[in-house]
């Protein structure tokens, strides 16, 4: 069970669990609209930088306690352009919709190309907080249809020939997340047999129970069989990982290209 005390620590790129979801929902994040200053920056980005359509897909049921908050972040979000649209399913009843889209719990987001059923970047949970950042950029790169790595990581990333799956544990208040979050959709992205899915940990507690998720960012490639590891790690390092099977499901952690063992792990 994460621990759930006013107080939080940041250490060597570690983000422990400290914090409660219910609070920092409360606090900081959607209450009915994006904030007037958050959308007009959006909007203006927006309005520069995007080229193709984009879908929103979001999935809700009648369980979820957030549905009604990831369903506003959709509306919100694709009333700023006209070339983001909103997609609505319900989990319990669009089974078939959920099936093609990889979708079984809710709330779920997907990003995708315009009118593509695609599951490459999902995001389980409400993407708020610091991964509200990665929604953003996950519509950036689709709709520009490109994303920024380098020539070498690019040519590395094509001998990726295996099917790939990499599940990323995060919390809306994890400053180390997005920027692990973001290489991963950009890997995904660019190739066909990687998928990236986001998982809000404290939200879905006992999936990151099940997972051995203390800090996040937590990554499992491949649900644990090739490698799983904690903390942020450079670009490099994730794309080697995610091509050579792992001797031990515990890695080191690289935050800031310096290698280190968090204390209790």
């Amino acid at each position: 069970m994460f621990q759930h005390v006013p107080a939080y620590d940041v250490s060597d790129g570690i983000y422990s669990l400290r914090a409660s979801f219910q609070e920092f929902v409360n606090l900081h994040i959607y209450m009915g609209m994006i904030r007037d200053e958050d959308a007009r920056a959006l909007f203006e980005s927006f309005r520069t930088t995007l080229q193709g359509e984009v879908d929103i897909v979001v999935f809700t049921g009648a369980a979820d306690k957030y549905g009604r908050e990831a369903k506003t972040i959709g509306i919100e979000l694709a009333e700023l352009n006209p070339k983001i649209h909103y997609v609505h399913y319900n989990v319990d009843k669009d089974i078939e919709e959920a099936r093609e889209y990889g979708i079984s719990v809710s709330p779920s987001v997907v990003i995708a190309k315009h009118g593509v059923i695609d599951g490459w970047f999902k995001f389980t949970g409400l993407p708020s907080g610091y991964e509200f950042t990665s929604v953003i950029e996950a519509i950036k790169v689709i709709s520009r249809n490109e994303a920024a790595l380098t020539a070498t990581i690019v040519e590395k990333l094509a001998k990726v020939t295996n099917e790939t799956n990499i599940e990323i544990y995060v919390t809306p208040t994890c400053p180390y997340c997005p920027r692990i979050v973001q290489t991963a959709q950009k890997f995904a992205f660019l190739n066909p047999h990687i998928s990236t899915e986001v998982i809000e940990s404290i939200e879905f507690n006992d999936r990151a129970k099940q997972a051995g998720v203390g800090s996040v960012p937590h990554v499992v490639i491949n649900g644990g069989k090739q490698q799983e590891f904690i903390g942020g790690y450079r670009m490099n390092t994730l794309l080697h990982k995610s091509r050579r099977p792992s001797k031990t499901r515990r890695e080191r952690v690289v935050y800031g290209g310096e290698p280190y063992t968090p204390l209790g792990l």
